[in-house]
């Protein structure tokens, strides 16, 4: 219980903060995101808080629209990945592609707000967070 009221008060902070933050994304430049609010969810234990370490995610992320793909550093290393398909539509951008997972992200081109969704077998995982031009 304690973690959902965390998740919810992260998910409360993260939209008040962002508008302040965030230019208007409008795909013609690379974006610089910072992932806040991780979740894993199984299908027995439902969605728990975790951690970026838990999931070997960076803290930030960067998305290059001109050369498809996103970068960040984890585990002292750079990772790169491909962006396998792009879109945008009612002010938003949607990214998808497959690494170990299918993973998706939707940025909102007006506030910066985002979401990344993975997920394979029997887990996924949902993580907010806020991206700025």
């Amino acid at each position: 219980m304690r973690g959902r009221i965390l998740a919810m008060a992260m998910v409360l902070v993260l939209s008040v903060w962002v508008p302040g933050v965030s230019a208007a994304i409008d795909g013609s430049g690379p974006v610089l995101c910072a992932l806040i609010s991780p979740l894993e969810c199984g299908t027995e234990e439902g969605c728990q808080p975790t951690t970026l370490e838990t999931l070997d995610l960076p803290t930030f992320i960067r998305v290059d629209f001109a050369s498809n793909t996103i970068s960040g550093t984890r585990s002292g290393e750079e990772k790169t990945v491909p962006v396998q398909h792009l879109a945008r539509k009612d002010g938003a951008i949607f990214l998808q592609g497959v690494q170990q997972r299918a993973w998706s992200i939707v940025i909102n081109e007006e506030t910066g707000k985002m979401s990344l969704t993975a997920s394979g077998g029997r887990e996924a995982f949902v993580i907010f967070g806020a991206c700025t031009a």
